[in-house]
């Protein structure tokens, strides 16, 4: 999914949870995270420019968007994903057929932001018998607990 050249489009189904706490469901609303759900067709197009790639995500109609583009890094390995006015470093680690992405800072409008109020949670992404592109994205908070998980696969249209 990620050699994009120009535009492209996949879709799936995924499994959304949401956090059940004030601060967990104000987070998610304001970063526009799709709602809970079980069988929720996605839907993804991708933009590739030279300085990197738009992901429109569409979880049963309810649309949100990042952008995922390199850095001058001493590792080739970090990746910067933007998400409206915060954005995060990425560390992407390739072990067991699967691509885990860790998340090492992060910052909004340019200004680093403490590590220890950091998003975290475990993401990843791999390929499965059917050659789908499957996800597992979870997104929590140290002091506000589980925000977003979504997981499910994507195939290209």
């Amino acid at each position: 999914m990620h050699d994009v050249d120009g535009e492209g489009r996949a879709e799936g189904l995924a499994e959304i949870d949401r956090g059940h706490g004030v601060m967990a469901r104000l987070i998610a609303a304001i970063a526009g995270f799709p709602r809970a759900g079980q069988g929720v067709r996605v839907q993804v197009l991708f933009k590739a420019d030279a300085k990197g790639e738009l992901w429109q995500r569409t979880f049963a109609g309810k649309r949100f968007a990042s952008y995922q583009f390199a850095g001058i890094e001493p590792r080739e390995s970090i990746v910067f994903e933007r998400f409206g006015l915060i954005t995060i470093a990425l560390h992407l680690v390739l072990q067991n057929q699967r691509l885990d992405v860790i998340p090492v800072r992060w910052s909004v409008l340019g200004i680093p932001l403490p590590k220890a109020l950091m998003p975290v949670g475990e993401t990843y992404e791999w390929v499965d018998g059917q050659n789908r592109f499957n996800f597992h994205v979870e997104i929590s908070h140290p002091w506000f607990g589980l925000v977003v998980r979504y997981r499910g696969f994507l195939v290209p249209v």
